[in-house]
């Protein structure tokens, strides 16, 4: 979704993950994921990572009837999420993904990246951010 304008300004987002429950007769549940597939991409990575970001989603459901995916090659069975513990405190929280390949160095995938990223949404949220060491 996005925009482009008359004086070619462009803000452009991707939705990743969404959830829409249907009712009527036969209730459902409609899950969509994606990512931004880039000129660096590996097509069968990014399908696995697609099934990756819809994993909390699926398990949702599944927590209250079973899920079954059928993505065209196979037929997943989704189990139920495994319970634990509710968290301690309700502050905001980041969740930053990262590829690791085992071919390469050590550090995630476009690294300096991540951690500008990671950086700028702790400034816009008020949250701190981490120190070096600790990521």
């Amino acid at each position: 979704s996005g925009y482009i304008s008359a004086s070619g300004a462009v803000d452009t987002a991707v939705i990743i993950r969404t959830m829409l429950v249907l009712g009527g007769e036969k209730p459902r549940v409609m899950i969509g994921a994606g990512g931004a597939v880039t000129i660096l991409s590996d097509a069968e990575d990014e399908y696995n990572e697609m099934f990756l970001k819809a994993e909390r989603l699926l398990q949702a459901v599944a927590a209250v009837h079973p899920v079954s995916v059928d993505d065209g090659r196979s037929i997943r069975q989704i189990p139920a999420p495994s319970t634990r513990p509710p968290r301690e405190s309700t502050a905001p929280t980041l969740l930053e993904t990262m590829l690791f390949r085992s071919d390469e160095a050590a550090e995630p995938y476009l690294w300096p990246l991540h951690v500008a990223r990671l950086t700028r949404s702790c400034e816009a949220l008020g949250i701190a951010a981490p120190a070096s060491e600790e990521l």
